[in-house]
């Protein structure tokens, strides 16, 4: 989406290649899980680091991660 000059993305805030492959795609797409950002920083970001989820999206997703990724998930402290 173009916007004033500035291009954004949607992002997952946890990558989807950091889901299980049996993950259902309504958890990996949740809402919980989008956000729209400048493209520069998502292309930058990529696969490589998740920003923070809610406590409660975590809880709902933590069994669902890659054992690789569980140690770099994030969440908020509410």
């Amino acid at each position: 989406y173009d916007m004033y000059g500035v291009t954004y993305h949607i992002d997952h805030m946890i990558p989807k290649e950091w889901f299980k492959m049996d993950t259902e795609k309504s958890l990996i797409n949740n809402i919980d899980n989008l956000q729209v950002i400048d493209a520069d920083y998502n292309l930058t970001k990529l696969h490589r680091w998740s920003d923070k989820v809610s406590n409660d999206y975590y809880q709902l997703i933590k069994d669902n991660i890659k054992e690789v990724y569980k140690d770099k998930l994030k969440q908020t402290q509410l």
